[in-house]
Order: C-alpha cells, then sequence, then structure tokens
C-alpha cells in the first residue's frame, strides 16, 4: 500500500512539475533588489510591443516573466487552473529572492484576465503583491483566444471584467490607456486603492513601449 502511495505521490508531483514546464513563458532576469514583474501579454502573444515593453522593464534592472497569452489561452484555460499555475511557478521564481515582492501587469487580453488570477491566487502570494497594472482592459473575457478578437471584430464575452475588478480589494491597481482610447467604463471601478492615467496613443501606445515602461516604473516607485 505504501508502494503505491508513494507511486501516485510521484505521479502527481511529475504531472504537476510537467505544466509548469509547458507554461510558455519569456524570462529576462537580472540580479535586483526591485520586485520581480509577471506579465501577462495580449492576445498576440509576447511580441511587438509587449516584447518591447519587457525589454525596456528589464533594461531598468527588473526581472521580468512573460506569458505568452497567445499560446497559453489558444485552449480555453479556466481562472482556477491559470491561477494555479502562475502560482506554481512563483512559488519557485520568488524563492530564490531576497526580497519576494512582485507586480502582475496585464496588457490587452492580459488586462482583461489578471483580476480574475488575483482574486484566485493564495494568500501567500497576494500578500506579496504590490501592485496590479491593466493596461488597456476590455470589458469581458473568456479565457480564451479567439480570431475574431485579434481582428477588431470581437464580441462580449460571459466574463465581467469590472465586475472582477472591484472584488481586488484593497488590492493596489492602476489602469493605463492610451489618450485615443474610449468605451471603458472607468467611472464603474470602485477599489479604494485605484488611480488610472493615459499614455498618448492608442491600444497599442504608439508603440511607445518606452513611456509605458517610464509610468510603470513611477507606479511602482509609488510616484
Amino acid at each position: 500500500m505504501k508502494r503505491w502511495t508513494g507511486i501516485m505521490i510521484f505521479l502527481l508531483l511529475v504531472k504537476q512539475l510537467s505544466a509548469q514546464e509547458k507554461l510558455p513563458l519569456k524570462e529576462q532576469f537580472t540580479s535586483t533588489d526591485k520586485p520581480f514583474i509577471f506579465l501577462v501579454s495580449g492576445d498576440g502573444g509576447v511580441k511587438g510591443f509587449t516584447a518591447s515593453l519587457c525589454s525596456a522593464m528589464h533594461d531598468k534592472g527588473y526581472s521580468i516573466a512573460s506569458l505568452d497569452a497567445h499560446a497559453y489561452f489558444w485552449n480555453k484555460k479556466t481562472p482556477e487552473q491559470t491561477a494555479s499555475d502562475i502560482t506554481n511557478y512563483l512559488t519557485t521564481a520568488l524563492r530564490s529572492r531576497a526580497d519576494h515582492h512582485w507586480v502582475m501587469i496585464g496588457y490587452s487580453f492580459g488586462a482583461d484576465i489578471t483580476p480574475f488570477v488575483v482574486n484566485r491566487l493564495p494568500d501567500s502570494l497576494k500578500s506579496q503583491l504590490a501592485d496590479v497594472i491593466l493596461l488597456s482592459p476590455s470589458t469581458s473575457t473568456d479565457f480564451e483566444i479567439h480570431l475574431s478578437d485579434m481582428l477588431g471584430i470581437g464580441k462580449k464575452r460571459s466574463m465581467d471584467v469590472v465586475a472582477e475588478i472591484n472584488r481586488l480589494g484593497n488590492q493596489r491597481t492602476t489602469i493605463l490607456f492610451g489618450e485615443d482610447e474610449s468605451g471603458f467604463p472607468i467611472s464603474q471601478v470602485k477599489l479604494a486603492k485605484y488611480h488610472s492615467d493615459v499614455i498618448k496613443g492608442g491600444h497599442h501606445f504608439d508603440g511607445n513601449s518606452q513611456a509605458v515602461a517610464e509610468k510603470i516604473t513611477d507606479i511602482i516607485n509609488n510616484k
């Protein structure tokens, strides 16, 4: 009996490690005492603006792991599964760091799913989460990549992003938009520790990743 119990535990560990290994991440690490950044990309993946933003944050001295949303959410996930996968990764990533504080950033599709993930993280990780930063979120999601959304002809999905943002409680949260964007009901966000701001440009901030990186750095530094 003990032998079979041991085998089952081993197989569960292998399954957990296998799932973690399959998490499609781009990692850019450096020796730093700044908070660790975990970023979830837009539906196009970690390329273009997202890749440039990650490099800009790394150049500012941050270690950053970027989840490729296109690859990960190509097959539909649940908020619980996503939170579990990210928890497994962060538990390992933060363990070797002297400072366990971290920041979660979501861009576009990544911003839509971020509040659902944060609300399902274990208290041990949430207590170390310094900031949630949402770049150009929309009002709904369903944890799956849709070609229609990528072509700009998407429709309303089943999960309410604004309602989930409002469940973040006392979590310090910032929402950033391009000044040319409209349609997100900012006035409906009712968090105690909440701030919104705009940056020149549209949904891709005119490709100015440096300006976005500067704003994110200011947020992290409480400016």
